[in-house]
């Protein structure tokens, strides 16, 4: 059990750095190419992202149903994450808007835009959605909150390899001007399958996020004139603590929203994971399954169910597994490396603008 672990902790930092050199050549590449937009969303996506992961883990014979935590949830589940997700929004847009304005007053920020093509019709839209919200919420949480988390997770504690793992999604993106905003998101989306045993709630909150931002940049595209952007960035300069101020004012509002869904979703749940002991009137038992309904554990040498509402009423204590094998330092190295890169990337990045 501690080997496959271990490997599956190496081999998910391995296919990372992996994939990040990847992700720049291909990008340089395309560009190179002049590939268009859309097609490049779906290389980045499949090719370079979702088959390498599933051939991955078809080698290892690992189980993508157990291991990525394809578990069901409650309907209330996945309409309470809509609620976080929209909470999130102006908290990781105030977050991107804090390095914004730091790169403007050092005067590195430049306007990004991505051209979509057309963008009108019913048609399109649907097309911009799939390749925008659905398909990034798919294979990026594949491999961020399923490869990823489970194998961190595997190896510290859940609030370690929550925030290690959305800081390394932040990274993947690439792009110092939007660094915070997936970083958040993603330690957002770690706590969201980690709370609730289930990839679902992270793919429907990555959906979403990305489905509003996708209307915010088609609507942006179809409005918006050379001018009016750099009417904006002038704007931006010129009052942007004013414009931050506003942000955090939302951004506290949002965040006690946010955090009461938060609270409210994790109370549907058991925090036990199979694996850990429980004490029932001076009785340990190991709890061999969990889900939204109840637990399983072993008692004299039987599985019995307890269900969430019995085990409300009894006095009971869960004792958690800790046992972590020390990690190795190719570990470290291979994380070293994206960061080196991405490092180079905005330097490179910083050089071309100036």
């Amino acid at each position: 059990m501690n080997e496959t672990k271990k490997h599956s902790l190496f081999t998910a930092n391995l296919l990372f750095m992996i994939l990040a050199y990847l992700f720049i050549i291909g990008s340089f590449v395309m560009g190179y190419l002049n590939v268009g937009f859309r097609w490049s969303i779906i290389i980045i996506q499949y090719v370079i992202i979702f088959i390498p992961i599933l051939i991955t883990m078809k080698l290892k014979g690992v189980s993508i149903r157990d291991r990525f935590k394809f578990n069901p949830i409650k309907l209330s589940t996945g309409l309470k994450t809509i609620f976080i997700t929209f909470a999130a929004i102006p908290i990781a847009y105030m977050l991107n808007l804090i390095v914004n304005i730091i790169l403007m007053k050092l005067d590195l920020f430049t306007i990004q835009q991505m051209d979509l093509g057309n963008t009108t019709g019913a048609g399109n839209f649907f097309v911009l959605t799939f390749l925008l919200a659905l398909t990034p919420g798919i294979c990026e949480e594949f491999f961020f909150r399923g490869m990823m988390l489970s194998a961190y997770r595997d190896r510290m504690s859940p609030t370690k390899a929550i925030v290690i793992t959305g800081i390394l999604f932040g990274l993947f993106h690439f792009n110092i001007q939007n660094l915070l905003l997936p970083s958040f998101l993603g330690i957002i989306l770690a706590w969201l399958v980690y709370t609730t045993d289930s990839i679902y709630p992270s793919m429907i909150a990555h959906g979403t996020f990305n489905f509003i931002g996708s209307l915010l940049m088609t609507g942006n595209q179809e409005a918006s004139t050379p001018e009016d952007m750099e009417m904006a960035l002038n704007m931006m300069d010129e009052n942007g603590l004013q414009i931050l101020f506003v942000f955090a004012i939302m951004s506290i509002f949002a965040g006690l929203i946010m955090f009461g869904f938060m609270y409210w979703l994790k109370s549907d749940y058991i925090s036990a994971k199979a694996g850990d002991s429980i004490v029932i009137k001076d009785v340990t038992m190991e709890i061999t399954y969990v889900d939204f309904n109840g637990i399983k554990v072993i008692h004299n040498e039987e599985e019995k169910s307890i269900s969430k509402k019995n085990l409300k009423k009894l006095q009971h204590k869960i004792h958690r597994v800790f046992e972590y094998e020390p990690i190795s330092p190719w570990n470290y190295w291979m994380v070293g490396m994206v960061i080196v890169l991405y490092v180079g990337f905005a330097i490179l990045s910083f050089s071309n603008l100036g």
